[in-house]
Order: structure tokens, then C-alpha cells, then sequence
């Protein structure tokens, strides 16, 4: 099992995230006071929970900390990102699982407070599913938009290829 841990300050997210496009929970996030312990925590408890889906092991773990570079109208509140890419035959079942996928995205947002949005990806692949805070503090999957010619995405958008 490798795990590479990387942290970086530019990423072109638009041309590497796909999604599928659903209607997710509603559930909307108190605001919580900062505690990179509990945060770090909560990405540990995804990780594991990814690596026991049978024949996944999670790759890499990325964290993006300027997500207004690629939104228009990112939370400044919520500046940072948390990318998880997956690899295995199991990916699948791990991607067509929006109550998974959810609900790990949902303890990470919960317990990070800086965080405002998570993308779990096939490793080495396009495939991408990514949620995120929206401004009313639901938790909702991003909607996959066509690629154009706009600079930036909207916030709660997410450029498909």
C-alpha cells in the first residue's frame, strides 16, 4: 500500500474533476471553532474507511489551500480542499456510493472548519465525485457542468470532461 501525502498551493482542478450529478443530503454544518486535531482525525477515519472497502487503497491524499483560484465565488471562510484518490477494483463500488462518499465527505467538512470542499478521485483517472459547503451551510455534491471558457467555476459547480 503507498500513501503519498502532499500539500500544494496550485492544482488545476478544472481539467481533473468529473462527477456525477445527484441530489445529496441537506444536512447543514454548524460553524465550528478551528481544531486541527479532531480535523486530521477525520481524514484518518476516511482514509481507513476507504482502505476497508474490499480491494481499495487509497493512493494519495492532497490538500488545496486556495480554493478561490479556481471558484469565482469560493467561501472565504472555507478556503481549503481535501482530494482522496482511490485505486483498486474496488474503486468502483466506492464511486457509485453516494451514501458513502457522503457521508465521509460530511465528517470531514463537520470537523474541519476550514475545509469547504472534498473530492474522492480514481487515482490516475478522471473520475471524480466532489461536495461541498454551499453559502446556506448544506452539504450537496458539486454539479457537473460542461468545460467553456470561464476562468473559474461557480462555486457548487464542477467542470466535467
Amino acid at each position: 500500500m503507498t500513501h503519498s501525502y502532499i500539500r500544494i498551493t496550485g492544482l488545476t482542478l478544472l481539467g481533473m474533476t468529473s462527477c456525477l450529478a445527484s441530489p445529496l443530503s441537506t444536512q447543514r454544518l454548524a460553524a465550528q471553532p478551528a481544531n486541527p486535531a479532531r480535523c486530521q482525525a477525520s481524514v484518518a477515519r476516511a482514509i481507513n474507511r476507504l482502505n476497508n472497502v474490499s480491494n481499495v487503497q487509497v493512493q494519495g491524499r492532497l490538500q488545496q489551500s486556495n480554493l478561490s483560484q479556481y471558484y469565482e465565488d469560493a467561501p472565504p471562510q472555507r478556503p481549503t480542499g481535501y482530494f482522496l484518490y482511490v485505486a483498486g477494483n474496488g474503486d468502483a463500488t466506492v464511486m457509485r456510493s453516494t451514501q458513502f462518499l457522503t457521508a465521509i465527505s460530511q465528517d470531514i467538512l463537520r470537523q474541519c472548519s476550514d475545509v469547504g470542499l472534498v473530492t474522492i478521485s480514481v487515482y490516475r483517472t478522471d473520475w471524480s465525485r466532489a461536495f461541498g459547503v454551499l453559502k446556506d451551510g448544506q452539504v450537496q455534491e458539486f454539479r457537473c457542468i460542461e468545460p467553456g471558457i470561464k476562468p473559474k467555476s461557480k462555486w457548487g459547480e464542477v467542470v466535467c470532461p
